[in-house]
């Protein structure tokens, strides 16, 4: 029999993985029956295992599992779901000592890797089960009680004569160590999911009294006997339903109920994948989790009554166009043609807060005279002429009159109205604490703040370097796309930035290509702390700030969450639309984007040739579980940014 793909008889008479399922579906394929080889289609079906296998074994097995599919013509090859496990038995551990290079850790990696690979590429639709390999190194328990048993170990099992318990144990972990790369969500598609799955564990036979337990091991003291058998299978359903990353591993025979039945949970009744596993990774065998919040607690309103004319995406890749929406959380409001939305070259910008921002085209001045008046006796700034608008503010180009040279002012007015109180008595004194302590602690990508002019009353003045070469939105709408050999060098410099803030315990929470600037010699000025804040690594906010596309999905539903990984989530967007020319996900239909998050369903465009390494740090960034995504320290890392000449 087998735990997994064994079909004999049924559920009532005999547990494995195969019989549970098909209890739930009667017309599931590919079971095995009986006793055979691994070559008897009729009797073996989808059971590839071979005895005596290694992992160089694999490929084929996985190639000619892939040719029986196609040849079963009860079978739709390309719609239905195929549940594979995955599992290298004890040969690789128990032979390896004789042939380290042909057996050992690299290269059972390798052999895993390429068969996955193979999969991948071949079969559609499947969720693979990979399991570790068990403690083989137990079975030296039973040699002084049966000279027949070591016999069968010196034969089938040599490596256990040449090594301790522990020395063996510790290249366990080498064998196990490889699999958790296949964990990771670039190994994760729509149409593949692969998991690894840790069930069982078990570092020592069970025994009465002092005598080894037989009833768990096979009459040649190798394999699993029934018994054994039916709780394996049992601990590998029960894993299929828990969180990937907080699965249970049984390491101690005492753990075993063998009258104990793990079921799916009500409120959550799929199997679980690193892309996934969020959405209910308290549901199991515990209270139910709390529903996701529906969209429209967001309190997010469209101010165009007119929304026929929010193109979906222009062609040859440019970013979406559409007119404003503004976004209103905790009496905050911000204007939100930030959202990837296009603006003509002539447009002045709008935002809660802009510094250093330059446009093409300056507006209307704007400024009331005595202001201007008292900036430049007061303070020895001639305002030049207005060149953005936001919610709370209005930014100016203007000129140091001693030096002549060029800054920046923000500039608001603190008009004690009702819908100005949240932004005067919350957000602006963070953003004047944020904005001096950076003036203390200055960063070459962060747009350094000269000075804070309260001294004139209604008004706020910040003074700020001129970033003289636009937005990073700017440069991706004449371009259309910025090139991957010139994106690795802005996408180092804006992870550089936000690590810098993380010493300051600093979150930004508004990242977006807007908000990342270039000065006139092409360095990055990360700006605009309107709702930045400070956060200590292990504390939590609630807010909703920032941009709803740039935003990770745990804002979306209400949770709090932690400064870096949400930081992170931001920055994969800002990536993908530096590299694509378009945004990830589309936030016309709210309900879908979240949905498309929690998926992690985005598509990258044909019509570039994006490399295979940018493809893989984007989908590692943009994972929906926020525990799982990369450090600052992990992104620099990344094959796709080490080369330091690019």
């Amino acid at each position: 029999m087998n735990f997994v793909t064994g079909g004999d008889n049924c559920l009532n008479t005999r547990a494995t993985l195969g019989n549970i399922f098909k209890t739930f579906n009667p017309d599931i394929k590919g079971l095995s029956k009986g006793i055979s080889s691994e070559n008897s289609t009729e009797k073996a079906r989808f059971n590839l295992a071979k005895s005596g296998g290694l992992s160089y074994d694999l490929l084929w097995e996985t190639r000619e599992l892939v040719n029986r599919i196609k040849l079963d013509k009860s079978i739709h090859f390309d719609k239905d779901w195929k549940f594979i496990n995955l599992f290298i038995g004890t040969n690789n551990l128990c032979y390896f000592c004789k042939d380290e290079q042909t057996l050992g850790p690299e290269k059972y990696f390798e052999d895993l890797k390429n068969s996955i690979e193979y999969l991948r590429a071949n079969l559609p639709r499947v969720f693979l089960n990979l399991m570790p390999s068990f403690h083989v190194e137990i079975i030296s328990e039973l040699h002084e009680m049966s000279s027949f048993c070591e016999a069968v170990h010196r034969k089938n099992c040599p490596c256990t004569f040449e090594m301790n318990k522990e020395e063996y144990a510790n290249i366990k972990k080498e064998f196990d160590a490889k699999l958790d790369l296949f964990n990771s969500v670039e190994y994760q598609r729509p149409d593949f999911a692969i998991v690894v799955s840790p069930a069982i564990n078990i570092s020592k036979l069970p025994f009465l009294g002092s005598t080894p337990n037989l009833a768990f091991i096979a009459a040649d003291c190798f394999h699993f006997s029934e018994i054994a058998h039916d709780f394996a299978a049992k601990e590998i359903w029960a894993n299929l339903f828990e969180p990937f990353d907080k699965r249970h591993v049984v390491d101690d025979f005492d753990d075993i109920h063998p009258d104990k039945w793990d079921c799916p949970p009500y409120n959550c009744p799929y199997l679980k994948t690193p892309l996934n596993s969020y959405n209910c990774s308290m549901a199991k065998y515990r209270a139910p989790s709390p529903p996701i919040r529906p969209i429209n607690t967001f309190d997010i309103q469209y101010q165009s009554k007119d929304r026929s004319h929010r193109n979906r995406a222009k062609k040859d890749g440019q970013l979406v166009q559409g007119p404003k929406a503004d976004r209103q959380k905790e009496g905050v409001q911000q204007s939100s043609d930030e959202m990837g939305v296009g603006r003509s070259p002539n447009a002045e910008r709008s935002s809660s807060s802009s510094s250093g921002l330059v446009t093409n085209t300056p507006g209307p001045a704007e400024l009331k005279e005595d202001l201007r008046r008292r900036l430049r006796r007061t303070h020895n700034i001639e305002v030049e002429k207005r060149i953005g608008k936001g919610t709370y503010s209005k930014v100016y180009l203007a000129k140091v009159i001693s030096t002549q040279a060029v800054v920046v002012l923000k500039i608001i007015e603190m008009k004690p109205e009702e819908k100005t109180r949240e932004f005067l008595n919350r957000f602006l004194p963070r953003e004047i604490q944020i904005c001096r302590l950076l003036s203390q602690h200055r960063h070459l990508n962060i747009i350094q703040n000269y000075r804070i002019i309260d001294d004139i009353r209604p008004y706020v003045v910040f003074v700020t370097e001129q970033a003289a070469g636009g937005t990073l939105l700017s440069r991706i709408q004449s371009e259309r796309r910025i090139k991957e050999e010139h994106a690795k060098p802005i996408f180092r410099q804006i992870i550089d930035a936000l690590k810098f803030l993380t010493t300051l315990d600093i979150v930004h929470r508004d990242i977006k290509c807007e908000n990342i600037l270039f000065d006139a010699a092409g360095n990055v000025k990360l700006c605009d702390f309107g709702f930045a804040r400070l956060l200590r690594k292990n504390e939590w906010s609630s807010t909703f700030c920032g941009s709803r596309v740039y935003c990770p999905p745990e804002f979306l539903i209400g949770e709090p969450y932690t400064g870096t990984a949400s930081e992170v989530w931001s920055v994969g967007v800002v990536l993908f639309v530096t590299v694509t020319g378009q945004m990830p996900f589309d936030e016309h239909n709210p309900h879908q984007m979240l949905e498309c998050m929690q998926k992690q369903q985005l598509k990258f465009p044909t019509r570039y040739q994006l490399s295979s390494e940018v493809r893989a740090l984007i989908l590692t960034i943009l994972n929906p579980s926020a525990q799982l995504r990369p450090t600052y320290d992990e992104i620099l890392a990344h094959i796709w940014l080490s080369d330091p000449t690019e």
